[in-house]
């Protein structure tokens, strides 16, 4: 399979983050809702990654592509692929940048703009931004307020959004509760 090799006649969605727990949420439901009227493409740094391979024998049809966060033209390959696209899911973390090495705020704004003027260069007509709530308190940590930096760049980009404020995750709490794990 090569990237140059997808096409379509159905829309299309792009799902970024989709190896993590939002993002499968997301790619679940797309696929669940769908009735393969949708085709469905994730965005792994690693399309051959154990993790990558079992998305795609979870959820047999939707396409992995390579594309890697701090790598732009990876992701304008991936825009350029992919036509059709109805919406781009963008769900990111701050340990998304650098391979997950890195924990920071600064590499997460410089990689989600990125993907977002690559998105405004390749025609995308929609993204779906999961920031966060109260991003735009300045007692927010510095991992939150950088989401406003993106949500900001997102509407000033003139590409149609959707932002979603989420407040918290239960895995979040798991992880850092023992007493939740019951």
């Amino acid at each position: 399979f090569k990237m140059d090799d997808v096409s379509t006649t159905n829309e299309s969605a792009i799902v970024f983050g989709a190896l993590g727990s939002q993002g499968s949420s997301v790619l679940k439901h797309l696929y669940a809702s769908s009735g393969k009227k949708l085709d469905i493409y994730a965005v792994s740094r690693d399309p051959n990654g154990a993790r990558a391979r079992q998305l795609a024998a979870v959820f047999p049809g939707v396409q992995v592509l390579r594309g890697d966060f701090e790598d732009v033209e990876s992701i304008k390959g991936v825009f350029k692929s992919v036509s059709n696209v109805k919406s781009v899911f963008l769900m990111s973390t701050p340990s998304l940048a650098s391979q997950g090495y890195v924990i920071s705020a600064d590499h997460e704004v410089a990689a989600c703009t990125g993907i977002i003027d690559a998105a405004v260069e390749s025609g995308i007509r929609h993204i779906v931004y999961s920031s966060v709530a109260s991003c735009e308190r300045e007692s927010a940590p510095s991992h939150h307020r950088s989401k406003k930096q993106i949500e900001d760049h997102l509407k000033k980009s003139g590409i149609r959004s959707t932002i979603l404020r989420p407040v918290a995750f239960i895995q979040i709490w798991a992880r850092l509760h023992p007493i939740c794990r019951g």
